[in-house]
């Protein structure tokens, strides 16, 4: 596999781009800034040991003058990048017709989650699902991704949660 991004309407060959034999972290954008995702994958990179990322964009690619720059950016740092476009409706009325009686719930997120998990089940080994803006913390200096997940594997571990905690934007 070459190092850099792969852009897909069609999410059936989003498989084909990516290391098995990895950690990857799938997100759902919109309207995030350039350099916000670029430090939040710097992190991963960096701090947890992912090496490729999923992204699915909440929109049309060519009509955004953010992501046309992170895919410049992304090919110019031989990045390994999927990103996916997902013209989505961001959330649904539920239970009325009456907007301020309703509720809503998120669709563009749990069906962009639900395609990547089924797109990408058989081919990497773990996935991470966030949002822009989320982090796994080390809360110990000795503290190794890769061997808590090896163990994780040797225990039949097939969901691993981490607890949630939203500390706004870091950079790396």
């Amino acid at each position: 596999h070459n190092n850099t991004y792969h852009l897909f309407r069609d999410t059936r060959k989003l498989v084909s781009h990516l290391p098995t034999n990895s950690i990857s972290v799938f997100a759902l954008f919109k309207n995030e800034p350039e350099a916000i995702i670029v430090s939040w994958m710097d992190y991963y990179i960096k701090y947890v040991g992912v090496t490729h990322f999923v992204l699915y964009y909440n929109g049309i690619i060519s009509e955004s003058k953010t992501v046309t720059g992170l895919i410049e950016r992304m090919a110019r740092e031989k990045r390994t990048v999927v990103i996916v476009e997902w013209n989505q409706p961001y959330k649904r009325l539920l239970n009325s017709t009456n907007v301020s009686e309703g509720k809503y719930q998120r669709v563009a997120l749990t069906t962009a989650m639900h395609s990547a998990f089924y797109r990408l089940r058989d081919g990497v080994n773990w996935m991470i699902f966030s949002e822009i803006g989320d982090y796994i913390i080390k809360n110990t200096t000795d503290y190794n991704l890769d061997k808590y997940l090896a163990a994780c594997k040797e225990n039949d571990a097939g969901v691993v949660v981490f607890n949630r905690t939203y500390l706004g934007y870091m950079f790396a």
